[in-house]
């Protein structure tokens, strides 16, 4: 049975909680793949509940050995924009080629990408993160991401999004590329009046701390 299609973006200023949240959101499916963009996974305490992959052959192996069961992984290799060279001569980056190994491989999987800006332009995204947002539903893969800076990640995730969950935004072209997104301006400026999160997650308020948009 495929898993029905999820496109998520988290987003929010530094330290407001959105990481947390998302973190929260994929643990609770039963096959991801994190994309640890800032390798700060190995800093959780307590640990985040899955297996650390560092390279894209062992990410490749792991998978061909596990073909069929759950899995959580996170991926952290030493550079994800590191170029490699494909056996046709032509250059690749291990984030596109990661994106690539998801979408012709997997089935029923959430791909989470931390820091979605770190790897998109607003008119630029990897081949294969683009076939993925657009037609990796056909295999039940989603994807899960997070951003500091709306304005800043690839303009075409924002027409595939089925959910935003938003923390405090305060910056008027952010607010505006939400305002787009939600197609509600004066809702979106709403997300510069709510609070930041001080103390633990367990008091984090919807509706105060973060905002949720089905889309």
């Amino acid at each position: 049975m495929i898993r029905k299609r999820e496109a998520i973006l988290f987003s929010g200023i530094s330290r407001t909680g959105k990481s947390t949240l998302f973190r929260e959101y994929i643990a609770k499916t039963e096959r991801f793949i994190i994309i640890d963009t800032l390798s700060e996974y190995w800093r959780l305490d307590p640990p985040f509940p899955a297996l650390t992959i560092d390279s894209l052959e062992q990410l490749y192996s792991y998978l061909a050995e596990n073909h069929g069961k759950n899995y959580r992984i996170i991926f952290n290799p030493e550079d994800l924009m590191d170029k490699i060279c494909l056996k046709d001569g032509s250059e690749s980056t291990i984030f596109n080629e990661t994106c690539r190994l998801v979408y012709t491989h997997l089935s029923n999987v959430v791909l989470g990408i931390e820091e979605l800006a770190d790897h998109t332009k607003p008119g630029f995204a990897p081949l294969y993160l683009q076939r993925l947002v657009r037609s990796g539903g056909h295999h039940g893969i989603s994807v899960y991401t997070t951003t500091q800076r709306p304005k800043e990640i690839w303009t075409g995730f924002r027409g595939q999004l089925t959910k935003f969950i938003s923390f405090k935004l305060y910056d008027e072209s952010d607010l505006e590329w939400v305002a787009s997104a939600i197609r509600d301006k004066q809702e979106a400026s709403t997300l510069a009046d709510l609070e930041n999160l001080n103390g633990a997650p367990g008091a984090r308020v919807k509706g105060k701390h973060y905002k949720e948009y089905v889309l």
